[in-house]
């Protein structure tokens, strides 16, 4: 039975918990995301904390400034390093998967982590200026998800992409639906990579397991 594009990542999570042998790879990956948000915090704290109310004057309200410049940078530190810990165990989650299913092929390639750690790209700025959209309860949040879907698809069939070596061009026609220089994705909405974008992007936002 065919499932529907929204469907793939609940039938993911049903796979992964089904397969024992894949929890470790995940349960490293919670615990060293926590390891690498506390120890950010830790770090910025003991180190950056002082010398910014420093900065700011000196006086009992740099202390504040210096408080929410420092939860600013930790946030910001926190995110680039769980997004590189969580691309590496994806790209670990689907090499496991793939032998075990006996779908890799010596065609294949192991993905790297390279275009992980590149963040000037248009999805970023589109994420950066959409953000606001989740000020809006519920349906501010789903605009946001649907707008952002297409690249959060990319970002994770680009690791099976690079593994079967499609060209980067020839990603972005399959996402994006393009058949021309013409960047508008034809019957947006209705795109199989916008749907289980969407549904990614909706599952992520749930606390602690969703990350």
């Amino acid at each position: 039975m065919l499932l529907t594009p929204s469907l793939y990542p609940m039938k993911g999570f049903r796979y992964l918990l089904s397969r024992p042998t894949l929890w470790r790879i995940a349960i490293c990956t919670v615990f060293l995301g926590f390891f690498v948000t506390t120890a950010t915090l830790i770090f910025l704290f003991s180190a950056a904390l002082e010398p910014q109310a420093e900065f700011f004057g000196g006086m009992w309200w740099s202390w504040w400034l210096a408080l929410i410049a420092v939860l600013t940078e930790s946030l910001l530190l926190a995110v680039m390093a769980l997004n590189c810990v969580t691309a590496k165990c994806q790209k670990k989650l689907f090499l496991a998967t793939m032998r075990q299913e006996n779908m890799w092929t010596d065609k294949m390639i192991e993905p790297s982590m390279t275009k992980d750690f590149n963040i000037c790209k248009f999805g970023t700025f589109v994420l950066i200026i959409s953000f606001p959209l989740n000020l809006l309860p519920v349906v501010g949040t789903l605009i946001f998800a649907i707008i952002n879907s297409p690249w959060k698809s990319l970002a994770y069939m680009e690791t099976y992409m690079d593994a079967i070596q499609m060209e980067e061009k020839a990603q972005k026609v399959e996402v994006f639906g393009l058949d021309s220089a013409n960047v508008k994705p034809d019957t947006f909405l209705h795109n199989r990579h916008v749907k289980f974008g969407t549904v990614c992007f909706l599952l992520e936002i749930i606390p602690i397991f969703g990350p």
